[in-house]
């Protein structure tokens, strides 16, 4: 099963839209980053959400919000 690129599990995961990753992709075409970092700095995502957004681009199941409580 191949990984999801990181901007369309953050659009899963409705934490940025498509607008948000075409501004991003388009500063990476122009710039070069990497395109989480680009989310970031943008003030888009946070850091934990873009490695949440990565993990689950390889694969990780997402719990419920009762475990994270815990």
């Amino acid at each position: 099963m191949p990984k999801k690129r990181l901007g369309e599990v953050l659009q899963e995961l409705e934490l940025v839209d498509e607008d948000r990753i075409r501004e991003a992709l388009k500063i990476q075409r122009e710039k070069g980053g990497l395109i989480g970092e680009i989310l970031v700095t943008l003030g888009y995502v946070s850091q934990e959400e873009v490695q949440l957004a990565l993990a689950v681009g390889r694969g990780a199941k997402l719990g419920g919000l009762e475990e994270l409580e815990t």
